[in-house]
C-alpha cells in the first residue's frame, strides 16, 4: 500500500475526530487502524499505530452497545480484536484487551435480551430515557442514541427554586429546562398541598452518561416519575413511590400531566433504541403508539423472542395504574428511621470521614499480608491489598514470554494456605533468584519464612533411556478434591524429555492422589468443568517428543493417572495409557519443515480461556521472537468446533515464500490454507489417532447414544 495513501487517511481522521460523536470516533479510528493492517508492512504500521493508540482507548473505554443493532457490534469488535494483536508488549495491551473482554460480555447479554432469555439478573438504572445524539454529515446514517440515566437529588432551601444540572453546559436550551419545570411542579401536585413540603427546593439532576445536551424535551415523563420517588424520601412520607428496573419512558408533558406526542421519525428512532438494550418496558406517548407498534413490530421479525413491551399513555398519572412499572408502598417504620437520620447526614458523615482516614492509613501502614503479584522489569513485586511493596523477586524471564502476563501464574501464586487470613506464597522453579536457590516447589509465609518445599524427584524409564530425576517445576492450577485444598503443579526433566503434573497438598505440601506423565515438556494448564456435569477437567498444553507435534489434551481431574500416547521408543514403562476426554495434535506448517524446525512452538500464557464465547484457543509460534509469526487454534467446550486464525506476520513471511516459489500455494490467510491445516488436526480415539472429518464423525455418534 502506498504510504502516501496512509498519511492521507491519518490527515483526514485528524480532521473528523473533533466533529464526530464518541462512538464515531471509535468507528473512524478502527476503520483506520484496519486499512493500516491491510498494508502488511510492519515498517508503516509501527509508524502510524501508536499516534491515535490513546484516543482509541479512551473511546473504546466509553463504547457500549446499547442502542446499536446487534451486527454493527459484532462487526466493530471483531475488527478492534484483530487490531487488538497489533499491541501486544505495548503498555495498553493490557487495558485494550480488558475493554474487548467488556464488550464481549456485553454483546452475550446483549442476545440474550433479544433472543428471550432474559435474566432477572439484568438491572438498568432506574431512572432512565433514551437520547438521540446530534451528529454532524461526517457521521454514518446509523441512529446515534444512548440510554441516558439521571440521578436525582433534592433539599429544602428558604429562597426560591434552583434546577442544578451536572454536568452543566450552555449548549442547554430554554425547552429542556422548562420541561424539567414541568416535571417537577406535576410531582409537587401529585402530593396535593401537603403541609409538610417546604415552599421552595434545591434539585440536583447528575446525567450519568454525559448525553444530557440534546434538542427536545422527551424528558419530561422520567423526571415527573424520579421527582416524585425521590419527594417521598425527602419527607419520609408514609407512601413509597419506585419505578422498578429495566423500565424506560420518552414523551414531554404539560404542566397538567398531559403527555405530548413527539415526531413520528424520532418515536421510529427510540424504539430501535431502546430494542437493542436490556430495557422491558418502554412508556410511551399514547399518540406515537401505532407508528411505534409497527417499528417494534418490524423488528421483531428479525428476533422474534425479544421481550419488549410497550406501555402508551395519555397522561403521566397513567403510569401509577401499572404496578408492573410503578411500587407504590407505604413505608415501613425501618424505612422512616433510616430517613431520619439520613437527614442529619452532614454531621454524620464528617465523623465517619475522619475514622476512614484514620483507619486507611493505620491499615496501610501496618498492612504487610500479601495480596496480589505485578511484574516491574525483571522483578515481581508482592504487594499487599492496600498496594504496599510488602517484598520483591527477582526472576530472570525467558526470551518473549515477558510479554504474556499470564505466564508469571505459573511460578507464583497467593493463597491462605490454612485459613488463618494471612496470605502465603508460592514460588514454583528459582524463584526468588537467590544464591544457591533450589528447583523447588516452595511455600513461604508473609515474612518469607518456609513453610513447606517440595522437590519432584519421581523416576520413570522408556524403552529408549532411564530418565534422571532432575526436574524444573512450574504451577498449573488449584482445585479442590474431596474438600482438600490442592496446588496443582508439573515437572519438566531438565536433562530431557519427560514431564509429569501431580498434586500437592497446600497445607503441608505433601503429594496427593495419582500422576500423570507426559512424553514431552507440560507448557500450562488450568481445571475447570467445561461441560457442566460437576466433574471438573484438566485442560493442557504440551509437547509430544516422541510424535513431534505440540498437543492440548483434557482430563477428567478425578481420573489423570497414566501417560498420554507417543511413538513406542518414547512410551514410559509398566505405565499406561491415560483416558483422554479428549487429546489433539497440532501439525506442524510447511513454513517451519522450510525451515527445518522440528516443529512449531507454545509459550506459558498461550493457553486462553474465552468463558463468555465458551472456547479455548492455543497460539503457537514460528520463532520464538515473533510474536505474530503463527497460528491461533480456538477449540469450543463441546470439543467439536475447530477454527484456525492465521497470525499476521506468520501470513507475510508465508506467503512471501509462496509468491517466490518456495512453498506450494494456497495463501496463507485463505480458508483452503486453514482448512487444510485443521483437516491435518489429529484426534485420540483412545485407541488410535484419526482426523479431523472422523472426529466429528464420532462425536455425534457418541452424542446420539
Amino acid at each position: 500500500m502506498n504510504p502516501f495513501y496512509i498519511e492521507q487517511k491519518r490527515i483526514e481522521l485528524h480532521s473528523l475526530l473533533p466533529q464526530l460523536s464518541e462512538r464515531s470516533k471509535l468507528i473512524k479510528i478502527s476503520d483506520f487502524y484496519s486499512e493500516l493492517i491491510l498494508s502488511d508492512d510492519r515498517n508503516l504500521i509501527n509508524a502510524y499505530l501508536f499516534e491515535f493508540s490513546l484516543e482509541f482507548l479512551s473511546e473504546l473505554k466509553k463504547f457500549n452497545c446499547i442502542g446499536l443493532p446487534l451486527q454493527i457490534t459484532e462487526k466493530l469488535l471483531a475488527q478492534i480484536t484483530e487490531i487488538s494483536i497489533y499491541f501486544n508488549g505495548h503498555e495498553l495491551n493490557q487495558d485494550i484487551n480488558n475493554q474487548i473482554e467488556r464488550i464481549e460480555q456485553e454483546l452475550d447479554t446483549l442476545r440474550e435480551v433479544l433472543y428471550g432469555s432474559h435474566s432477572s439478573s439484568i438491572k438498568t438504572e432506574k431512572i432512565s430515557f433514551p437520547v438521540l445524539v446530534r451528529t454532524t454529515n461526517v457521521e454514518s446514517n446509523n441512529t446515534i442514541g444512548s440510554l441516558e440515566s439521571v440521578t436525582i437529588v433534592i433539599k429544602k432551601t428558604n429562597d426560591e427554586d434552583k434546577f442544578i444540572l451536572v454536568p452543566s453546559s450552555k449548549e442547554i436550551n430554554e425547552d429542556f429546562i422548562e420541561q424539567i419545570k414541568r416535571s417537577f411542579l406535576f410531582a409537587l401536585d401529585f402530593f396535593g398541598n401537603n403541609k409538610k413540603f417546604s415552599k421552595y427546593h434545591e434539585v440536583l439532576i447528575y446525567f450519568q452518561n454525559r448525553e444530557a445536551f440534546f434538542e427536545g424535551s422527551s424528558h419530561g415523563v422520567s423526571l415527573a416519575i424520579g421527582f416524585i420517588e425521590e419527594l417521598c424520601n425527602l419527607y419520609n412520607l408514609n407512601l413509597c413511590v419506585s419505578i422498578k428496573n429495566n423500565i424506560t419512558s420518552t414523551g414531554l408533558i404539560d404542566i397538567r400531566g398531559k403527555v405530548l406526542s413527539i415526531k413520528d421519525e424520532i418515536i421510529i428512532a427510540k424504539v430501535e433504541l431502546i430494542f437493542f438494550s436490556a430495557i422491558e418496558y418502554f412508556i410511551i406517548p399514547k399518540a406515537n403508539e401505532s407508528m411505534a407498534q409497527t417499528k417494534l413490530d418490524e423488528l421483531k421479525t428479525i428476533f422474534p423472542n425479544r421481550n419488549l413491551k410497550l406501555i402508551p399513555i395519555e397522561n403521566i398519572s397513567d403510569i401509577f395504574n401499572y404496578r408492573n412499572i410503578i411500587a407504590i408502598d407505604k413505608k415501613s417504620i425501618f424505612n422512616k428511621i433510616y430517613f431520619a437520620i439520613k437527614k442529619n447526614w452532614i454531621l454524620l458523615t464528617i465523623i465517619l470521614l475522619l475514622i476512614s482516614i484514620f483507619y486507611i492509613k493505620w491499615h496501610a501502614e501496618l498492612d504487610s499480608n500479601p495480596k496480589y503479584f505485578e511484574r516491574n522489569g525483571s522483578y515481581i513485586y508482592i504487594k499487599s491489598n492496600t498496594g504496599k511493596l510488602v517484598h520483591k523477586f527477582f526472576f530472570q524471564y525467558e526470551p518473549f514470554t515477558h510479554m504474556l502476563a499470564s505466564s508469571l501464574n505459573t511460578i507464583i501464586s497467593i493463597v491462605d494456605v490454612n485459613n488463618d487470613y494471612e496470605n502465603e506464597i508460592i514460588t514454583a522453579g528459582t524463584i526468588p533468584q537467590e544464591e544457591d536457590e533450589p528447583n523447588r516447589i516452595a511455600c513461604r509465609d508473609k515474612d518469607l519464612d518456609i513453610v513447606w518445599e517440595y522437590v519432584f524427584t519421581d523416576t520413570i524409564s522408556s524403552p529408549r533411556e532411564r530418565l534422571k530425576p532432575y526436574y524444573s517445576h512450574k504451577i498449573l492450577d488449584t482445585c479442590t478434591i474431596n474438600n482438600q485444598k490442592l496446588l496443582a503443579a508439573f515437572a519438566n526433566n531438565v536433562s530431557s524429555y519427560s514431564g509429569a503434573i501431580f498434586f500437592l497438598d497446600y497445607k503441608n505440601g505433601m503429594r496427593v492422589g495419582p500422576t500423570f506423565w507426559h512424553q514431552g515438556h507440560v507448557i500450562e494448564g488450568k481445571i475447570k468443568d467445561i461441560d457442566n456435569d460437576s466433574r471438573k477437567e484438566l485442560i493442557f498444553t504440551a509437547f509430544n517428543n516422541g510424535l513431534e507435534k505440540i498437543v492440548f489434551g483434557i482430563l477428567p481431574l478425578d481420573d489423570i493417572h497414566g501417560q498420554s500416547p507417543s511413538t513406542e521408543k518414547y512410551m514410559f514403562n509398566n505405565w499406561r495409557i491415560a483416558n483422554f476426554k479428549f487429546y489433539s495434535l497440532l501439525p506442524n506448517t510447511d513454513y517451519n519443515q522450510n525451515l527445518n524446525e522440528r516443529y512449531m512452538t507454545s509459550l506459558p500464557g498461550s493457553l486462553n480461556d474465552f468463558k463468555q464465547r465458551s472456547l479455548f484457543s492455543i497460539v503457537l509460534y514460528n520463532k520464538l521472537y515473533s510474536p505474530f509469526g503463527g497460528l491461533e487454534i480456538s477449540i469450543d467446550y463441546n470439543l467439536s468446533d475447530i477454527d484456525v486464525i492465521v497470525g499476521s506476520d506468520f501470513r507475510v513471511l508465508r506467503d512471501t515464500l509462496v509468491v517466490n516459489g518456495k512453498l506450494n500455494y494456497p495463501l496463507t490467510d485463505t480458508p483452503e490454507y486453514t482448512e487444510s491445516y485443521k483437516n491435518k488436526i489429529e484426534f485420540w480415539d483412545r485407541t488410535k489417532f484419526i482426523f479431523y472429518n472422523d472426529w466429528i464423525k464420532l462425536k455425534t455418534s457418541m452424542s446420539k447414544n
